[in-house]
């Protein structure tokens, strides 16, 4: 088991098979681990939307959005690989500026 003093960018954490919230049967993929916190996100968990479905006017793109995380739903947040390795976006970083209709998600 890994030590929290193991624990950088690009793990992958499996959760406890005896988590019983929101991070039950989670896989979490590590997009930052410092002194300052950690970003994660959970991978394996699909909802039933395409992002063209959750952005207006967004071109026709056939992506599952996934349940992220319980932290700050509000935001959506793309991972997506480079040519150099995996890179973290965020889309944008006021959420009042995200043209989406919330009641979908």
């Amino acid at each position: 088991m890994k030590q929290n003093s193991d624990l950088a960018k690009g793990n992958l954490l499996i959760s406890a098979p005896f988590l019983n919230d929101v991070f039950k049967r989670s896989v979490i993929l590590l997009a930052e681990h410092n002194e300052e916190g950690t970003v994660g996100f959970i991978l394996n968990k699909p909802t039933e939307y395409k992002l063209d479905q959750i952005i207006d006017d967004f071109p026709e793109f056939d992506a599952t959005v996934f349940l992220g995380g319980p932290v700050q739903q509000d935001s959506l947040n793309f991972i997506h690989r480079s040519t150099r390795n995996f890179a973290l976006l965020r889309y944008p970083a006021d959420p009042d500026s995200i043209p989406h209709s919330r009641e979908k998600i």
